[in-house]
């Protein structure tokens, strides 16, 4: 699936310099998946960071499905061990 925003950006540009934009984000690519690996490893302040680790979809990431899935085992026996603490009108 083409990437729209990326095509018009660069349907001005030389073909050079399109070709050094596209391999740019395409080398970037791995970085991103880098950084994904690291946040998943990285414990979870609150119950929605736990919910963005299950929506991932272990087939992407630079780290195993079981890695995975210790995380937010982790994640959620942390949370369970420390709930957070309600303001006195009861919000």
């Amino acid at each position: 699936m083409p990437n729209n925003a990326v095509r018009a950006a660069a349907e001005g540009m030389p073909e050079i310099n399109r070709r050094r934009l596209l391999l740019g984000l395409a080398s970037a690519l791995p970085l991103y998946w880098e950084a994904v690996a690291n946040l998943v490893r990285t414990p979870a302040p609150d119950a929605a960071a736990v919910m963005w680790k299950r929506k991932l979809n272990p087939n992407y990431l630079l780290i195993t499905a079981e890695e995975l899935a210790e995380a937010i085992a982790k994640d959620e026996a942390f949370l369970a061990a420390h709930p957070a603490k309600m303001k006195r009108d009861g919000r």
